[in-house]
């Protein structure tokens, strides 16, 4: 059976406001440690490998932000994948990108890797919502981002979108019609998918402390409602349609890792935040990390046991005429 892979990167160039996920700004680890990682990171690739009985036929890097680390490691991290267990013709090679962290030499050196399609993080189009979250780049940035993976040979583009941003401290909470915006600017850049989140206020994050502050105040949640159905709504008009929660693509430009996880398809996870899913068992690395792989052990275990019997595929993602009566099931 074929198997996707899923490469945590935890580095970045900053942590932005709202964001809870398992990374450290790059500034604040040394280089040797981060050269201990990558050598863990490919170390537990080779563990891990022996479980694959077919091969690889998707990929997918991320982060963190796996575009602030030198383009180079990441053509040697598919350089090993490929050494010990066979890519597939039509397999999915997915980096994520910041605006503002790649540069001509990152996309070129992806192509050569393998690399087939990019997903850009650009949350938003408008510079002062940009500047609020705490995000390094600007709109212009982001359109650049994409200029340079097309006229590289990218042509399965997608852009991560925020919405129902907040007011933060004196800045006003996103409209409704920059958020039309946003979804009319990055389909008219050429995006074939789309994913588009609401914002959470997780607990422990420089937002949720504003919120405790009274420095911050969520939109009105009718309208974020409506931000919500018109996402849809718009990108139906592009031919761009509607196929998880989040996320929405061209045809044939579904993220075929990402519904691996809907459609309970094995994968494995490497790296410091990873999960990974095959039968019967999902496993996240806890413990010295780093430690433990150069000791050629596998991380601990936190097994949790996965029903036999699966959801209906209809209950798992959208499909065809189920989308508006969709019932969701957690696993």
């Amino acid at each position: 059976m074929d198997y996707g892979l899923y490469f945590h990167i935890p580095f970045c160039v900053k942590k932005c406001i709202y964001c809870d996920f398992l990374s450290f700004p790059s500034f604040t680890v040394p280089a040797e440690e981060k050269e201990k990682y990558f050598g863990a990171l490919r170390d537990e690739w080779f563990l891990k490998s022996e479980r694959i009985d077919g091969g690889v036929d998707s990929i997918y890097i991320g982060g963190g932000t796996p575009s602030c680390v030198d383009p180079l490691i990441i053509y040697e991290l598919i350089k090993c994948v490929r050494a010990v267990k066979p890519i597939r013709d039509y397999a999915e090679i997915t980096v994520e990108i910041n605006p503002g962290t790649a540069t001509w030499d990152h996309f070129e050196i992806y192509r050569q890797a393998g690399v087939n399609r990019v997903s850009i993080g650009v949350q938003s189009t408008q510079d002062r919502l940009l500047r609020a979250l705490g995000r390094i780049h600007n709109g212009a940035d982001c359109e650049e981002t994409v200029r340079m993976a097309k006229e590289t040979g990218f042509k399965d583009i997608s852009c991560d979108l925020i919405f129902g941003i907040p007011q933060i401290g004196t800045e006003p909470g996103e409209t409704f019609e920059e958020l039309q915006e946003d979804l009319a600017r990055v389909c008219a850049w050429g995006a074939k998918h789309v994913s588009a989140y609401s914002i959470i206020i997780e607990d422990n994050t420089p937002l949720s402390r504003l919120f405790k502050q009274d420095r911050a105040r969520e939109i009105d949640s009718g309208l974020e409602r409506q931000m919500y159905y018109s996402i849809r709504k718009f990108l139906n008009t592009q031919k761009i349609y509607q196929y998880e929660i989040s996320n929405y693509a061209r045809k044939k430009y579904k993220s075929r890792h990402n519904l691996k996880y809907w459609e309970c398809l094995p994968y494995l996870g490497m790296g410091l935040g990873a999960a990974s899913y095959y039968p019967e068992n999902r496993e996240n690395p806890n413990g010295d990390y780093v430690r433990r792989i150069h000791g050629t052990h596998l991380p601990r275990r936190a097994d949790e046991r996965i029903y036999d019997a699966r959801l209906p595929k209809a209950e798992r993602s959208f499909s065809g005429s189920v989308c508006g009566t969709l019932r969701l099931q957690l696993l």
